[in-house]
């Protein structure tokens, strides 16, 4: 769990129900949101201004700090595990992390981008986008914008079967 007083993440041993252990994470302000990677041992934290730790769970140690969208928002590890994607609500773009080289690239998607979720197969990248009450679909082989649908107002989480 994120602990967004600042101390970092809380470990919490779910066969006793006890937090066992705090990993603090020096880099980031406010720990937000987290996805783990497929094999759990990597946690991926985004904080409320603009920022993603990558922190190895067995260690304890933060290996990366990586620049994103500003404020906070959604974070979600692919399915397949090939990418890690976040929104940026003060922003007007999602960050797409390659989960092998850390490397960012960002996609424009409107005003106030939230609620992130890869689909299932992997294939898409929705994208609740706040202020412009529409959820964008990225096809995640191009990285290019296939739709934008029209949704009630302000709109902000996202959940997809097989990757709720």
């Amino acid at each position: 769990m994120t602990l967004q007083g600042g101390a970092g993440l809380g470990v919490i041993d779910t066969k006793s129900q006890k937090m066992i252990r705090v990993i603090p994470i020096p880099g980031i302000k406010g720990p937000h949101n987290l996805d783990l990677s497929l094999d759990e041992k990597t946690a991926y934290v985004r904080d409320i201004v603009k920022h993603v730790a990558v922190v190895n769970l067995a260690t304890g140690k933060t290996e990366k700090i990586i620049n994103v969208g500003n404020g906070h928002a959604g974070i979600d590890v692919s399915p397949d595990g090939r990418f890690v994607v976040t929104g940026a609500i003060g922003d007007t773009y999602v960050s797409v992390i390659d989960t092998h080289s850390l490397k960012v690239r960002n996609i424009e998607v409107g005003n106030g981008p939230h609620g992130v979720r890869a689909s299932k197969d992997s294939h898409w990248i929705y994208v609740t986008v706040s202020k412009d009450n529409v959820v964008v679909v990225i096809n995640a082989s191009t990285m290019k914008i296939e739709k934008r649908i029209a949704v009630e107002q302000f709109p902000f989480w996202i959940a997809l079967q097989g990757n709720p």
